[in-house]
């Protein structure tokens, strides 16, 4: 994944650790797991990581996938004299078949597809490589 926000200049020049982190929520809004990547300083930034999430195959249709950038930025506050490190959302993704992208949709769907060609979804599948623009946050 690597995410490139043009209008965020306020990140220019600054000791940033910037990574990415990925929720699994159930149908009913739950979270079921969650990983974050290693953190990584710079302002291009490329993760490379794999992350498996065990989900029956027939339990897809009711999974959300969201994935999250942040940037942990030295910040200091105005009534504070001492920098204070915060965590700031710079954007995100949302995958599932109950999410708005059509996109992002597809691709999620495309991935019960192929777990399903190897076998019911038991893990040892093919892995999905797509370039996503991240959603501004709100």
């Amino acid at each position: 994944m690597r995410g490139n926000n043009e209008e965020a200049d306020w990140l220019e020049g600054e000791d940033l650790c910037t990574y990415v982190r990925l929720v699994l929520i159930g149908q009913n809004k739950d979270v079921l797991t969650q990983f974050e990547t290693s953190k990584v300083k710079g302002s291009v930034t490329v993760f490379n990581e794999a992350f498996h999430f065990n989900v029956p195959l027939f339990q897809l249709d009711a999974m959300t996938l969201l994935v999250g950038a942040f940037v942990d930025k030295m910040a200091v506050p105005a009534d504070l004299k001492r920098k204070k490190k915060c965590k700031v959302l710079i954007g995100w993704l949302a995958f599932g078949s109950s999410v708005d992208d059509e996109m992002c949709k597809e691709s999620w769907m495309e991935l019960g597809r192929k777990q399903d060609d190897v076998g019911g979804g038991g893990g040892g599948g093919e892995g999905a490589t797509t370039w996503y623009k991240l959603m501004r946050p709100l």
